[in-house]
């Protein structure tokens, strides 16, 4: 059983706990379920889990996403880029590339900065991924931290491509040199999500800032 699904249960039977002796337990079961499923929707999204059988084709989930890397240090100020993924066959199984647009730190709306071109990066036969980038050098503009200074940085990502890829997550080890030095591993540990645009330009805000689901915080 997930422990999303034992952590519904022992809501749930807290909440029943509360009401003992009320008429129509059941119901009123169902009731919670249906609010919390409201309140916590099950995200159609890709995360460091073990795998998956729906690995999409070549070209299949490729477009626009809003791409978030949040540091341990401060999480809920991400850096954040827009992104395009590109999905293709390689002589090894699917093969993935990104091209990253920094966007300022100010509105995370407003290119900065060059395009990063990453990949391609190779994809598991289950969906898997671990993947380890070049160096980047991301513009002070785009730092949320320590505003103004650039960022240089050696991370891996390690994640899942799977089904729709609608919300692909997972968390993020290396280091950064610039500013300071830091190991993103350190707990509790950083992360990356990348959420699909379906209108151009018009990004999720708050984004998202890990695989459960965790908002940044707002402008």
């Amino acid at each position: 059983m997930s422990s999303r699904r034992l952590g519904v249960l022992a809501l749930a039977a807290a909440a029943v706990g509360f009401c003992a002796g009320c008429p129509d337990t059941e119901g009123s079961y169902d009731a919670f379920i249906d609010r919390y499923n409201v309140l916590n929707p099950t995200t159609t999204s890709t995360g460091s889990g073990g795998g998956c059988n729906d690995v999409p084709a070549a070209g299949e989930v490729d477009g626009q996403f809003f791409f978030a890397l949040s540091a341990f240090l401060n999480p809920q100020k991400p850096v954040v880029f827009d992104s395009t993924l590109t999905t293709t066959a390689g002589a090894n199984g699917l093969e993935y590339s990104l091209d990253l647009q920094p966007l300022a730190a100010s509105d995370r709306t407003t290119p900065v900065g060059s395009i990063i071109h990453v990949g391609p990066l190779p994809v598991a036969a289950d969906g898997t991924f671990d993947s380890a980038l070049p160096e980047l050098t991301v513009p002070g503009a785009a730092n949320p931290i320590t505003v103004g200074s650039d960022i240089v940085a050696t991370i891996t990502l390690h994640g899942e491509l799977c089904g729709t890829a609608d919300f692909i997550c997972g968390p993020v080890t290396g280091n950064t040199t610039k500013p300071l030095p830091l190991n993103l591993a350190s707990n509790p540990g950083s992360n990356f999500t990348m959420e699909r645009v379906t209108t151009p330009g018009t990004y999720p805000e708050p984004p998202q800032i890990n695989c459960a689901g965790a908002l940044a915080n707002p402008l």
